[in-house]
């Protein structure tokens, strides 16, 4: 008894766990608005046809919790009326959805349709919560093509959602951790995925990502959401990947980018302006549907599958210049050398662009060679250092390891004035290279009408290779790796008792977070 009364606890409390289901309840009348108690509830999956049938209490009221964010059509008969079907009612993730039908007497069998409407006031629940539905997300013009940009768009939300493609500079990839819920301080958002935890741990950024695609809905939780999630800081942002359905559907799609037909940076230059840089190519392949194996299995109302394939090949690029000393600055030889912003040039350019000299450019001996090694003179009063004659180092004062390490600096090329108006002589294309393949697969299993399953594993690498288009001048990597795995089991034991299970493994590495 011990056992049991232990088990039943821990059904009860599940009830307080995360997660991305929602309810549909509802009230039965009739005409004068007396309620009908015991009559029977069909409530069917639009989109996978599975079914839960429901009996009104003897105030004429059914719930069915622990509802997929779908859409769902509601039928209800009783003895001695008419039969009413409300067609389409939404129930959104996390949130509750309210019907209520009236049933007319009638002795000859009849079904009224009921039209349901979204009631402006939620009178089930006091969250304040905002969905966007799967059309919304698929026809939004999203630039990084993350759902996560979507949350922006909802009352109560604030700041920079970021992005998790590494950038040619030096940046932080942190998406949805400057996202600001209802006042509350950035990096204190919780974000889920099917109603398990999606948020990091030592940086509260999202840790799997989503492309438009693979996503169902989204909801945005402000206020007065439910005390399972205690641990946001001003609010949730729940998504519901896709999952199959009864038809099989396929979609196949190419994003790209083009420098060729992307508008140039905006920049107040007039010469050497930049120009467009960012190159990507984003494939797309995703099928669902039921479970059918010809003559052995037929999944349809029950076992459904959904897959995506989504290879990306990215390359951005930002124009660098330098100023690089001559070959006679490389020996020592700094006879000619004026000092301008950035380095040292020859005075012939600096008066053929116009220029100034920014300071002296003399250069003084500060060390003497003592036992092959320089040490620094000590002056006495009045005394100063002496300049080296004609402004030249000599080679023995240049150490021999710097002068080997000259072979992996770039040569100087001719002298021009950028963007800003200062002296360069090099130019160079920083990139950022990024090459992946994401994968995503999803089952979902109907074990009965009270017991469904469901899995999902999500693998999102993210790897951006930077350089100075030189193998020893800088290049290293941003880098981001995420694995998602989720299992969930949903029982139904009673109108009054659910125990909704769900375990996730989630892992993501990531470089400077």
């Amino acid at each position: 008894m011990r056992s049991i009364g232990l088990l039943l606890l821990l059904a009860c409390l599940s009830l307080v766990g995360q997660t991305n289901r929602g309810s549909l309840s509802g009230s039965v009348e009739d005409s004068s608005g007396a309620a009908i108690p015991s009559a029977t509830v069909t409530i069917r999956n639009l989109a996978t046809g599975q079914v839960m049938k429901l009996t009104t209490s003897q105030a004429g009221h059914f719930s069915a919790p622990a509802l997929d964010p779908v859409d769902y059509s509601v039928e209800v008969k009783a003895a001695g009326f008419q039969s009413a079907l409300v067609r389409q009612v939404k129930v959104d993730t996390a949130s509750s959805a309210a019907v209520k039908l009236v049933l007319k007497p009638q002795s000859v069998e009849t079904t009224v349709e009921v039209t349901a409407t979204a009631s402006a006031i939620n009178t089930e629940s006091g969250t304040v919560s905002h969905t966007i539905s799967e059309r919304d997300i698929l026809n939004a013009p999203l630039s990084n093509r993350n759902v996560m940009e979507l949350a922006m768009a909802m009352p109560n939300t604030t700041g920079d959602v970021g992005s998790e493609d590494p950038t040619v500079a030096a940046t932080v990839t942190a998406p949805g951790f400057n996202v600001s819920l209802n006042g509350g301080r950035p990096g204190s958002t919780a974000i889920l995925a099917d109603g398990v935890n999606n948020t990091g741990v030592g940086l509260a950024r999202a840790i799997a990502n989503f492309s438009p695609e693979t996503v169902q809905e989204v909801t945005v939780q402000t206020a007065a959401y439910s005390a399972e999630y205690g641990n946001t800081g001003g609010g949730v942002i729940n998504a519901t990947t896709r999952s199959g359905t009864n038809k099989l559907v396929g979609t196949l799609l190419w994003n790209a980018i083009n420098p060729a037909l992307n508008a140039a940076p905006w920049t107040l230059a007039t010469v050497n302006r930049p120009r467009a840089t960012a190159r990507s190519n984003q494939f797309h392949a995703s099928v669902g549907g039921p479970v059918v194996i010809p003559k052995l299995y037929n999944g349809r109302n029950r076992t459904f599958f959904f897959a995506a394939f989504e290879p990306r090949y990215r390359v951005d690029y930002v124009q660098a210049e330098a100023l690089l000393p001559t070959a006679a600055m490389r020996q020592g030889d700094f006879s000619d050398a004026v000092a301008v912003t950035g380095g040292w040039a020859p005075a012939a350019e600096v008066r053929r662009f116009g220029l100034s000299q920014l300071r002296d450019s003399t250069i003084y001996r500060q060390f003497d060679r003592v036992n092959n090694q320089l040490a620094r003179i000590t002056l006495g009063p009045g005394q100063t250092f002496e300049p080296f004659p004609g402004n030249r180092i000599p080679s023995s004062f240049l150490d021999a390891s710097a002068m080997k390490s000259l072979a992996y600096l770039p040569e100087a090329g001719s002298y021009f004035l950028n963007a800003n108006g200062q002296l360069v002589n090099y130019q160079v294309l920083r990139f950022v290279r990024q090459n992946e393949k994401r994968v995503l697969a999803r089952f979902d299993h109907t074990l009965s009408q009270n017991n469904r399953f469901n899995f999902r594993l999500s693998f999102l690498p993210v790897v951006g290779e930077k350089g100075f288009g030189h193998p020893v001048n800088g290049n290293y990597a941003d880098y981001g790796q995420s694995r998602q795995l989720m299992l969930s089991d949903t029982h139904t034991f009673s109108p009054r008792i659910l125990n909704d299970l769900r375990l996730n493994y989630t892992r993501g590495r990531f470089s400077g977070t």
